[in-house]
């Protein structure tokens, strides 16, 4: 196994820090384009494909 490949299979781990006060001032739009980021970032996590990503989009 390469380095590269050894690299791209260890797992990592993301720490995010989300800050109560502007979770609760977003507006609606603002939460739904965060929930996507997210479900978008879970999903590249996951190696699902981009096309895939596309076809969930609400």
């Amino acid at each position: 196994m390469s380095a590269r490949q050894n690299l791209l299979s260890t797992p990592r781990q993301l720490s995010l820090v989300l800050d109560p006060t502007k979770l609760e001032t977003m507006t609606q739009a603002e939460r739904n384009a965060a929930i996507a980021r997210l479900a978008g970032l879970l999903m590249e996590a996951a190696g699902a494909d981009a096309a895939e990503s596309a076809d969930e989009r609400v």
